[in-house]
Parts: C-alpha cells; sequence; structure tokens
C-alpha cells in the first residue's frame, strides 16, 4: 500500500515520497538523549515491527500486533477480571531501555550494583520499563493458562508456539514448571530473539541498499523461486503476498551469503563473550599464557574484520562465501559456539532468510542520498539507529 501511494505522491505518517519512491527509516529506532538518558524512542520502522511480531507469535502464541498498528504499541490485559483494565505499551521501547539498563548496571560488581541500585535514580526508568515488559509477558501467560483452566478451545489456525511446549516440561521428580520459570522463559526468548534480528536486518538492508550490483543478482536470484512481482497478477491468483516457504529458499547460495555477510560485518553483538579458564588449567592463545580463573573473551566485532576474510574485511562482498568452498564457516560465530552458543540461532537465521527474501523479491531499495549511513548506537547489542532507504514496488 505504501508503495501504491507513494506512486500517487502521496505521503504517511511514518514515510515521505521522493521520486515515486517511499522514503522510510529501516532502523528499529533512533534515540533522542538529553541529561544522558534515552527519554524517547521514534520512527520505530518496519523490521522491528516484524521481528517483534513474529517472536511474540512464536513464543506465546499471539503476535503483539505492531505491524498491523504501525506503531509501537500493543494492548496489555492487566486484570483476567475485567477486560476494561487494558493498557497500550511501547513494548519496542521497553525492551530497548530496560535491556539497556540491566547491560550497563551488570557491567559492574554486585556490591557496586547494590550501591547503584539504593543511591541513584538513574536507573529508575530502566526498572520501571523492565517492570512493564515483565507485565506483558505475565498477561500474555496468564490469559493461556486461563483458557487451559476453563477447557477453552484453541483456535484451529494456532500452530505449536513455545508455551505449549513450556506447559509439557517436566523437572527431575515430574512435577511441571512453575509459573515464575514459565514466565521467565518467555521473556528471555522474546527480549533475546527480536531487536537482535531487527538490527541485523537492517543492517542487510543498507548494504544491499548501498549495493546496486549485490541487490541485482540478490533479486534474480529470488526470482527463480518466487511468485511473481506483478501486483494484478498476484491479486488474480489470490496471492498477493507472495511469500515464499523455507524450504524454497533455505539453500539458496547468494541469499544466504548476504545474510551471513551481514552478520559478519555488523556483528549484532560484538563485545566478547567472558569465558573462564578452567581452574589448575592453562590455556595458550596467540602466544599468550592464561592461567586457570582467567577470564577471556573475544570481541566478535573484531575477529569479523581480521585478515581471515581476506584482503576487504571492511567491504560487504557476499561473493567471498561463495569462492572460500566453506573454509570461511569456521570463523563465523555470529552466535558464538560451544555449549553456551545462542539456542535461537536457528530461528534468527530462519526469520532473516525469509523476511529478506520476501523483502527483497517485492521491493527495490536504494539509500535515501549517496551520503547516507547506517549510524549505529553502541552497546551490548548495537542498535542500528537510523538509515533512511527509498523503496519502490517490483513490477
Amino acid at each position: 500500500m505504501r508503495c501504491q501511494q507513494a506512486l500517487k505522491g502521496v505521503s504517511g505518517f511514518n514515510w515521505e515520497v521522493k521520486d515515486g519512491r517511499a522514503m522510510i527509516n529501516c532502523c528499529p529506532r533512533e534515540y533522542f538523549l538529553l541529561f544522558y538518558l534515552i527519554l524517547s524512542l521514534i520512527r520505530l520502522a518496519e523490521f522491528s515491527y516484524i521481528s517483534f511480531d513474529i517472536i511474540s507469535d512464536l513464543a506465546l502464541g499471539v503476535p503483539f500486533g505492531l505491524i498491523e498498528a504501525q506503531k509501537d504499541s500493543t494492548p496489555a490485559a492487566l486484570s483476567l477480571v475485567s477486560k476494561k483494565n487494558v493498557q497500550n505499551l511501547p513494548v519496542v521501547r521497553l525492551i530497548a531501555k530496560g535491556g539497556a539498563g540491566a547491560m550497563a548496571l551488570g557491567s559492574y560488581p554486585p556490591w557496586v550494583q547494590k550501591l547503584l541500585l539504593l543511591g541513584t535514580p538513574w536507573h529508575i526508568p530502566d526498572l520501571i520499563a523492565r517492570r512493564d515488559f515483565r507485565n506483558i509477558t505475565k498477561a500474555a501467560v496468564d490469559t493461556r493458562v486461563n483458557k487451559a483452566e476453563n477447557e477453552e478451545p484453541e483456535d484451529e489456525k494456532k500452530g505449536v508456539d513455545l508455551l505449549d511446549k513450556l506447559f509439557e516440561v517436566k523437572n527431575h521428580d515430574g512435577s511441571p514448571l512453575t509459573r515464575d520459570e514459565i514466565d521467565s522463559e518467555a521473556l528471555v526468548t522474546i527480549g533475546a530473539g527480536s531487536d537482535t534480528t531487527s538490527n541485523s536486518l537492517s543492517a542487510l538492508c543498507y548494504y544491499v541498499a548501498s549495493d546496486p550490483q549485490v541487490q541485482k543478482k540478490l533479486q534474480e536470484e529470488l526470482d527463480s523461486v518466487h511468485a511473481s512481482t506483478d501486483i494484478a497478477e498476484l491479486e488474480q491468483t489470490k496471492s498477493f503476498y507472495g511469500i515464499v516457504e523455507y524450504e524454497q529458499v533455505k539453500n539458496l547460495p547468494y541469499l544466504n551469503a548476504c545474510v551471513k555477510e551481514a552478520l559478519r560485518l555488523y556483528s549484532t553483538v560484538g563485545t566478547g563473550l567472558p569465558r573462564v579458564v578452567p581452574a589448575g588449567k592453562t590455556l595458550t592463545i596467540a602466544g599468550e599464557t592464561f592461567n586457570g580463573g582467567s577470564v577471556i573473551s573475544v570481541p566478535s566485532y573484531s575477529t569479523n574484520r581480521s585478515n581471515v576474510w581476506g584482503a576487504d574485511p571492511e567491504t560487504f562482498r557476499p561473493e567471498r562465501w561463495l569462492e572460500d568452498g566453506g573454509s570461511l564457516n569456521k570463523y563465523f560465530v555470529p552466535f558464538s559456539t560451544g555449549s553456551r552458543a545462542c539456542v535461537g540461532r536457528n530461528l534468527a537465521n530462519m526469520n532473516m532468510l525469509l523476511v529478506a527474501a520476501t523483502f527483497f523479491h517485492r521491493y527495490d531499495v536504494q539509500l535515501a542520498s549517496p551520503s547516507t549511513k547506517l549510524e549505529v548506537n553502541e552497546g551490548f547489542v548495537r542498535d542500528a539507529t537510523r538509515c533512511e532507504i527509498a523503496i519502490k514496488r517490483r513490477g
């Protein structure tokens, strides 16, 4: 709809028109900083909306509804007794504020954390954000538990979600998970699987929009498995959205190369994840010996720009993944590795492939201007805060 309106020269509340293209901010958020506190986040973009809707649907069985609402607002029922007791909350902003505050606080020793919590007001907005986000998750779990207790029938179209599986889990003694455990699992799943994916998709969009040749090659590959891009034809065949199945795109070489290259170059979690050398042992890395108890971390942002990637590690070049015969995969650890690797890595990769395949097949994208840059707010999660692009419906 946005692109159709843009062709008519019509702007909307979250896009503008230029040369028949819809101009949007493809990044999850844009910050206003005042007195060193993040007070508001505006112009939340589509990649953020869809990432949050997908993960909430998979975790809770119902999307937050951000895509449909076209704004960062989800209704949270604060009571199962009164349907009037509903509050619309900005879930994307809550995770951004609450997560940033928790990570900042966690960087201090425990005794310092206690002092900060007791003696300074800076953490109060973050605490409120985390509380409200917990309330959203808890309200969704409450609704599902209430339906089960009242034996209300499920929607026939509803698939299996995380809550279904958590309700089935048993402890070693045969007891079910407690409500606190279920609430925590759902909360962590949404928190970890939302803004990380949206930031990675925003970076991918920027890189592809920056290189017309990459975009052309990617679209040619997608055209080989996708439905037509012609709007009239799609409407006639009742397939307006032209969305493919994962099985159709999971092995597309260039699509996978683009996603891998975006994850490598952007490095959504760019910091090092600490590991402790076991007591009584030593570890030698690059000629340096570390004794037991040493805490070691390797920032992925740095390793993703080392010379193992070739002479151009700072360049977005998907072809490197098609030229190496698979040798680069041993260096590719965007989700960490080992027993503590991200448990949602397969889901994240599936999301990126499906969203990217649909988006770049449906739209031509370009930077709003040749000087447009991807603006990033550095932190544990690297937030892509702003990047204006122009999109136009293909076909």
